[in-house]
């Protein structure tokens, strides 16, 4: 993918490591990334104490399973969306993308067992 950016400031964060584990009945994706300070999305969120917006967590789901799993949105509806612990500039996450091949995708953002995020993304398929 290629880096997304605007006046000079990254839109993504940097993909470190990307594994797939594919079967049958679901496809995963872990894909190791680190949140650099420059990041567009960390301007005015807040100043003297910058935070990924959530908005920006959802878009980056969207961006990469699009990206790794050819998933092509039409979201239906996003559920059980959780935003459990801030994450701020300089961290290094896994985000992980599940599909079901039948209209779901679950995510989650993690630094070993620690969960920062996490959701489901209905689509139309």
């Amino acid at each position: 993918m290629d880096t997304m950016t605007m006046n000079d400031q990254p839109l993504l964060p940097e993909v470190i490591e990307v594994s797939k584990n594919h079967n049958v009945e679901l496809t995963t994706i872990d894909i190791k990334i680190n949140i650099k300070p420059d990041n567009l999305f960390f301007e005015g969120h807040f100043p003297n104490m910058p935070i990924l917006p959530g908005v920006a967590q959802v878009h980056w789901v969207m961006l990469f399973a699009k990206e790794y799993l050819s998933v092509t949105f039409n979201v239906h509806r996003i559920e059980a969306i959780k935003f459990q612990r801030i994450i701020q500039p300089n961290s290094q996450l896994t985000l992980q993308l599940i599909d079901n091949k039948c209209g779901k995708l679950s995510f989650s953002y993690r630094a070993g067992d620690v969960v920062y995020g996490s959701g489901r993304i209905i689509y139309d398929q």
